[in-house]
């Protein structure tokens, strides 16, 4: 009844989508819930309903499909300009506006091999409510939402799912998924090196430690080889046997292209960088968050305390990447106060925890011993990655850092009189940052109009084109900063590799740079 009587009639997650990886991953989530999945075994098409032509108002984008979504968004909020207001004077001589345009209803064919979720089906509410977009006012009876407002699968995996209102979906000739959904992997082609796309398949970084004795360059542009176009970040693999490496492809759900020969493209070397996740004692549950995908996707890595910073001078000796997850902050190098009684996180104290991380007094910060060996681990070429409350502690690991700043001209003509001098350049060298130094921001939030896609959006301003992740190279290291939480909850499968290529690329996080020339 639910297809014909409230819809939709299915979602389809096309086989044309560039990231069947996480697509496959989605679908195993659905699974686990009960869900049935049904693949299209010959191509079909369906109606798309009429929707508003996007206008940059309020609501979501409508979905990864293009917008073909049955549903629509909330309008926004009107507002009344106050009297007098140059807005209001406006309003009054403004003709009417005209009426939103409506695009016509339109067809869209899907390949054999895409996937749809049937809503004639037990657990079709299960469905619908990870597939679909969830909308909250500000001004909702209910003001103060328990948790997440927004959680729709496909805009958190990066994947395509289209809802489909047409019940002929239902007439498509499928057949029904035994077993786990899973990206088709291996190898094709002729030749002893294997290109492998960057398509935000987290099952690269899985690669990357599985072949741990591999030459595994990657692709700092797109280049084309053997009739194929692949992408920046794609793999190139060598050293290692055909079979083994369709072994490996086949496992994780990656397509590989075997080349004759190299392509003529600028490269760097993909390293398995040595990780360790830094906690408080205090707030690890968002972390854990990070740890869980690290060990689903089989990242090794070292838990490590604010005691072990404190008491390890040489941090760099033992790994590349430093991560302090969500969830810490400041905490993390004054401790807590000395005067309370010690506090063990301890198994013979506690026995209900486990063995994993232990420690006789959890009080202990790493003070300014602590926050110096930081530094000089992110200098001798190290990276630190800060997330959410913990990106306040990435500050002091670049800020007030020894930079030369540059040669100031020498006073002798009177247009050069406002320079400032060499004294007061020393005084505040922020305002001479050598070019390969300067922050750079690597992703933005978009406009305040399109910022929001699904749940609940309140006071969007505070954040509209601003900085998501910020790059500081410091020394011959990095600083990487995330304003968001890229991997919470494994719901932001599609964020996940933000992380990953940054371990991946950690000794290279300069490559396609282009810096001020002053």
């Amino acid at each position: 009844m639910k297809p014909k009587v409230e819809g939709p009639a299915a979602y389809v997650l096309t086989a044309s989508d560039p990231r069947l990886g996480p697509q496959a991953e989605l679908l195993r989530v659905l699974q686990k819930q009960g869900v049935e999945i049904s693949r299209a075994t010959s191509a079909f098409t369906v109606t798309l309903p009429a929707r508003p032509a996007a206008s940059g108002g309020g609501g979501g984008r409508g979905g990864r499909g293009g917008g073909q979504r049955g549903g629509d968004a909330p309008p926004p909020a009107a507002t009344t300009p106050q009297a007098g207001s140059p807005q209001a004077t406006a309003s009054q001589a403004a003709p009417p506006p005209a009426p939103a345009e409506t695009l016509a209803p339109m067809t869209r064919e899907f390949p054999a091999g895409s996937y749809i979720v049937r809503m004639d089906q037990p657990y079709s509410r299960t469905a619908d409510a990870l597939l679909d977009y969830q909308y909250w006012a500000p001004n909702d009876p209910q003001t103060r939402p328990y948790d997440d407002t927004g959680w729709t699968f496909p805009e958190g995996f990066g994947v395509q799912a289209v809802r489909v209102t047409d019940v002929k979906v239902l007439d498509a000739p499928v057949e029904l998924v035994k077993g786990e959904v899973k990206a088709v992997g291996g190898v094709s082609g002729q030749g002893s090196l294997f290109a492998i796309k960057e398509t935000g398949n987290n099952s690269l970084i899985t690669l990357r430690y599985t072949l741990k004795d591999a030459d595994i360059q990657v692709a700092e542009e797109p280049f084309e080889a053997g009739g194929a176009k692949f992408t920046r970040g794609t793999f190139i693999v060598k050293g290692v046997a055909r079979g083994d490496l369709d072994k490996q492809l086949t496992s994780l759900g990656l397509e590989g292209v075997a080349l004759a020969a190299a392509p003529t493209v600028k490269t760097h070397v993909a390293r398995a960088a040595r990780v360790a996740i830094l906690h408080q004692w205090t707030s690890t549950q968002t972390e854990g968050w990070w740890r869980q995908a690290f060990d689903i996707y089989g990242v090794p890595y070292d838990y490590i305390d604010p005691e072990t910073v404190k008491k390890t001078p040489n941090l760099r000796a033992k790994y590349d990447v430093i991560i302090f997850g969500p969830g810490g902050g400041q905490g993390a190098v004054e401790g807590s106060p000395m005067w309370r009684n010690p506090t063990p996180w301890k198994k013979s104290e506690l026995p209900n925890i486990g063995t994993w991380a232990q420690t006789d007094d959890t009080r202990i910060g790493m003070g300014l011993e602590g926050v110096t060996h930081l530094r000089e681990f992110i200098a001798q070429g190290g990276v630190f990655v800060g997330s959410n409350s913990s990106a306040e502690l990435g500050r002091p690991m670049y800020e007030g850092t020894n930079l030369t700043p540059l040669p100031t001209p020498v006073v002798t003509q009177p247009w050069q009189y406002p320079l400032p001098t060499d004294e007061q350049l020393k005084r505040n060298p922020a305002n001479l940052i050598p070019p390969q130094f300067r922050p750079r921001v690597a992703l933005r939030f978009d406009a305040q109009n399109t910022l929001l896609v699904s749940g609940l959006l309140d006071g969007g301003t505070d954040i509209a084109q601003r900085p998501v992740v910020v790059d500081v190279p410091v020394g011959q290291g990095h600083v990487v900063l995330f304003a968001n939480n890229p991997i919470y909850r494994g719901e932001t499968i599609g964020s996940y590799s933000m992380v990953f290529n940054t371990l991946l690329n950690f000794d290279s996080l300069n490559a396609g740079r282009k810096q001020d020339a002053k």
